[in-house]
């Protein structure tokens, strides 16, 4: 039985609006959910709980992360359990969340820490392509300006702008990235060369063609991915 909850609306900028979405279990995948905040953000990957270690792997980036015991992870537990999975079973599930760590110098163990803020919903119908990763490097050129967009794994990113036919620096702009729906995302900008800068810019990304597609002062901007 799908028990729903409401999320009250927010409102982060004037660039997109955050609207509340449907919270519980579900068997069907979520509508576009346009939510999102500095550090929270939409997810949608493979959860499997066993022996009191719940892991997620990312549809996003294809990384596995291990799930906080907090926020609304214990009716995350409860639905999944309830699904009668079978031992290491991966079932899909949407959430809103956000994650946090780096990766370690080792290279052993689990890198980041997801924390489901709320839950959304498994469909056990679903699951990840992971043939299709966000993560990448993109480029972009629109009048005299080419652009070079660096999107990491760990959803931070760096940019470089730059005029064509010009000597000189480009110009470096840093941040964070993170999906407000299935396949679109955006980016929180921290730092422009090296002095701390702030703005959001939302992004449309394009499975088919391997694409991040946006606009610029009304023009249509195309980021093509040129590096996984």
């Amino acid at each position: 039985m799908n028990r729903n909850l409401y999320l009250t609306s927010l409102i982060l900028t004037t660039v997109f609006a955050i609207l509340g979405t449907s919270c519980g279990r579900s068997n069907k995948s979520a509508d576009k959910t346009d939510y999102s905040a500095d550090t929270v953000f939409f997810f949608s990957g493979m959860f499997m709980y066993y022996a009191d270690a719940p892991v997620l792997r990312d549809c996003a980036t294809g990384f596995t992360l291990s799930v906080a015991m907090e926020g609304d992870y214990l009716r995350a537990e409860r639905d999944y359990t309830s699904m009668d999975p079978y031992q290491g079973e991966y079932i899909y599930v949407q959430f809103i969340g956000s994650v946090a760590g780096s990766l370690l110098e080792n290279g052993e163990g689990l890198p980041y820490t997801v924390r489901i803020d709320s839950l959304i919903g498994f469909d056990r119908s679903n699951k990840c392509d992971f043939e299709i990763l966000i993560p990448g490097v993109y480029d972009s050129q629109m009048n005299r300006l080419k652009s070079n967009l660096r999107l990491t794994g760990s959803y931070e990113f760096i940019q470089f702008i730059y005029e064509m036919d010009m000597d000189g620096d480009a110009d470096v702009y840093t941040g964070r990235w993170g999906r407000i729906s299935d396949n679109e995302i955006v980016l929180i900008y921290e730092r422009f060369n090296t002095a701390d800068y702030s703005a959001k810019k939302q992004l449309t990304f394009d499975r088919t063609n391997d694409m991040l597609v946006g606009t610029e002062d009304g023009d249509a901007v195309i980021f093509k991915k040129t590096y996984l």
